[in-house]
């Protein structure tokens, strides 16, 4: 999920409720992909593409990934991590990047890669049902 408009690519018009952590629900106005650049312990720079992300103008200022979902996604997560305080995001067994605990939650550093505007693709009924829940990541 994330509030940031200007960050989608492929931005199309979709309604869902979405309830969070405290109770309250918000609303997701919209749903298309997000490509961001992410580094591995190594410093090897991958771009990675966030598909059937929700665009929740109400989320606030972070952006959210669902671990189910990258799982579903065929990646794996390793909490152990190479240190303590890390979780390693693999896919084939090679680590993509890795996200680092900060006030109990853990923070992906990432950048965001340019557009490439003009493409399109409409979600399919499956896609926009899942979706409702999460968004998926591919390499």
């Amino acid at each position: 999920m994330c509030s940031q408009w200007n960050l989608f690519r492929n931005l199309k018009p979709y309604n869902a409720h979405i309830s969070i952590a405290n109770g309250d629900t918000i609303e997701a106005a919209g749903i298309g992909e997000i490509v961001i650049n992410v580094k591995n312990t190594n410093g090897h720079e991958s771009p990675i593409t966030l598909r059937e992300v929700l665009y929740v103008p109400g989320l606030g200022p972070n952006n959210l990934v669902s671990v189910c979902c990258i799982q579903l996604a065929g990646a794996a997560i390793h909490f152990a991590g190479s240190g303590r305080n890390e979780v390693n995001i693999l896919a084939n067994r090679d680590e993509i990047t890795v996200a680092r605990l900060l006030h109990n939650s853990y923070v992906l550093s990432a950048e965001i890669a340019p557009h490439e505007w003009g493409k399109t693709n409409a979600p399919t009924a499956n896609q926009a049902q899942h979706s409702k829940h999460c968004g998926t990541l591919t390499q």
